[in-house]
């Protein structure tokens, strides 16, 4: 079997030159799409067997360091046909058809001292909490006797939002959902044009007051799309003095027209590469190898490893 060497997702002629592969015969690479990215594998034989590749392939011939070549089989970018123009803005969809889920669940990051918990649309808080005190247990194995007491804490930011009419008023009905929830998000979709990354904007203020400042605690969240479930706190920056930035992630936004560019960029397309012999065509994949069975000697080596280790263990249990 073929095994490939993954190599890091990053765009075309950079994921090729970190592999330290370079064009043969200086001959240029085209690549039409820059927002995808690309990860090389090298493989240790051909890909497809001999007179069976498929028509249509893209494909360049790159060398390595050394003067081995390889032949690269490079990708279809994705299709643009659904995407709308690039002047265009994406529809008007509310984010809060997507972060609903996540609201009034709480996700933790620890950094040494400290533990920093978000949780959406409620409140943001940094607290130190002391290890969890151990007892022997009737079986004698230690048991944590409950959650180690929290020593010091500070609210960073409270989600303030519109309060709701306790009732409705006669003859009025109640709030849709999809009403809770946005008055549960509030907040606003900034995009930076530099670098084609795009995040959901909340404050959150009121926060434990700042010894230095003498004003509350705030915190900015900025909600980007990013792999995995629920919320990921990636980066805590304090910009100014007791006023944070948390950045978060969540693959909910991903799905969201304004983060399309963000889920591009997640969005890994492999690269594969053939080592080629001196004829230029790929080199066949080395056989497998079979382990030999073993030998009268070695069965009887390994019987009288057996045999000593037996013996050691009731030597040792009989001194215990």
């Amino acid at each position: 079997m073929v095994a490939p060497r993954p190599a890091a997702a990053r765009p075309l002629l950079a994921a090729l030159a970190a592999a330290a592969l370079l064009p043969a015969a200086g001959r240029p690479i085209s690549t039409t799409d820059r927002s995808a990215a690309y990860s090389v594998q090298l493989m240790t034989g051909a890909i497809y067997p001999k007179g069976a590749e498929p028509a249509g392939l893209r494909t360049v011939v790159m060398t390595k360091k050394g003067g081995k070549k390889y032949r690269c089989h490079l990708p279809q970018p994705p299709s643009n046909e659904s995407k709308p123009d690039a002047g265009a803005a994406p529809p008007a969809q509310p984010v809060d058809e997507f972060l609903g889920p996540l609201v009034g669940q709480c996700y933790l990051k620890p950094e040494g001292w400290w533990t920093y918990e978000v949780c959406l649309s409620r409140r943001i808080r940094q607290y130190h909490q002391e290890k969890q005190a151990m007892v022997k247990g009737a079986d004698g194995k230690p048991t944590p006797t409950g959650p180690g007491q929290i020593t010091q804490e500070y609210i960073l930011g409270t989600y303030w939002k519109k309060p709701q009419p306790e009732a409705p008023a006669e003859g009025g009905a109640e709030p849709s959902v999809a009403e809770t929830l946005r008055a549960e998000l509030r907040g606003e979709i900034v995009s930076e044009t530099a670098n084609k990354r795009a995040y959901f904007k909340m404050r959150y203020g009121n926060g434990t007051l700042c010894d230095k400042t003498g004003k509350p605690r705030e915190v900015e969240v900025r909600l980007s799309c990013g792999p995995g479930e629920g919320l990921q706190i990636s980066l805590i920056e304090e910009v100014s003095t007791c006023a944070y930035v948390f950045h978060v992630r969540t693959d909910r936004l991903c799905r969201h027209p304004a983060f399309e560019a963000e889920r591009a960029k997640e969005t890994s397309l492999p690269v594969k590469c053939e080592p080629l012999g001196e004829d230029g065509t790929p080199l066949p994949a080395a056989p497998k190898r079979d382990k030999p069975p073993p030998t009268a000697a070695g069965e009887a080596a390994i019987d009288s490893a057996q045999a000593a280790l037996q013996s050691a263990g009731a030597a040792g249990a009989a001194g215990a």
